[in-house]
């Protein structure tokens, strides 16, 4: 569902981690209001932040807390068929 490039910033390795419906229903869960459509209609930092997380340590890609995966990593991200040039092939 959503794919995100994670760079820590002490200058480790990049890495890619894919959140699925199981990191999104545990994201709804965990607070009132949420769903995946609010996600997408009003996509906020926090919750890239809180999904990419808990992808994260379900991959067992980051061990630690919410607040250290957020100071140590920075976020780029992209919804799947989001084409990351939304320019890219017009003329």
């Amino acid at each position: 569902m959503f794919e995100f490039k994670v760079q820590p910033v002490d200058g480790g390795d990049e890495y890619r981690v894919t959140a699925d419906s199981r990191d999104i229903y545990v994201w709804e869960k965990t607070g009132k209001g949420r769903s995946l459509a609010t996600l997408r209609d009003n996509p906020t930092m926090a919750a890239n932040y809180e999904i990419a997380y808990q992808a994260a340590r379900r991959q067992r890609l980051f061990v630690g807390t919410m607040a250290e995966f957020a100071e140590l990593n920075v976020l780029d991200f992209t919804e799947d068929g989001e084409d990351e040039d939304p320019t890219h092939g017009e003329a």
